[in-house]
């Protein structure tokens, strides 16, 4: 038996060993970018004028590259700054944060997905200019949910449902308009049938 054969299984067993997914996703993560939404929001508000329905994702997993693309689309530098300064305030990088933001909303996409089809369906019958906000939205959202199918592992996808839950009960605290708790026990029931 040659000598190196016992160091060379020990190598193939370890390859052959499932390796663990990193995911974004993680508690520590998930806290922070909670923390910081009252504060982003705050931000959002006092630039009503950046509106991401005009941002072209390409179809890749390369979030750093996403950030400069995104970076570049962006015309003030004010807000390119303000927003910078508030994600980094919370120990996160750009990219990093534009990639957590994205897959933090998986679940709800993934389920929206088909109720856009159906809504797609329905544009005709709206007015012209109704027709043309609603197709940007729409058009935006399975932009993102076609790069986030390219894009999610598989850890990713447990990490998100196992924060759903948080995530929820954080938006129901930020919507402005409120939803009756009726509506938010149906959206819950649908998200656990997912």
């Amino acid at each position: 038996m040659n000598k190196l054969t016992p160091i060379l299984l020990v190598v193939f067993a370890l390859l052959a060993m499932p390796v663990w997914a990193k995911t974004i996703l993680t508690k520590d993560n998930v806290e922070r970018y909670l923390a910081m939404q009252p504060e982003l929001m705050a931000f959002e508000e006092r630039h009503p004028d950046n509106d991401s329905k005009d941002m072209v994702l390409e179809s890749h997993c390369d979030w750093p590259r996403h950030y400069q693309s995104l970076k570049a689309q962006e015309l003030d530098a004010g807000y390119i700054q303000g927003m910078e300064a508030i994600i980094k305030q919370y120990g996160f990088q750009p990219a990093e944060f534009l990639e957590l933001s994205l897959k933090i909303s998986w679940p709800l996409l993934e389920m929206s997905k088909p109720m856009l089809e159906m809504s797609h369906q329905m544009l005709e019958h709206l007015p012209d200019d109704m027709r043309a906000e609603q197709e940007a939205e729409m058009a935006q959202a399975m932009q993102v949910i076609n790069l986030l199918e390219q894009c999610m592992t598989e850890a990713d996808k447990k990490a998100a449902a196992g924060f759903q839950d948080q995530l929820i009960q954080q938006m129901m605290l930020h919507d402005e308009e409120g939803m009756d708790p009726e509506q938010l026990q149906q959206m819950m029931d649908m998200m656990q049938q997912n």
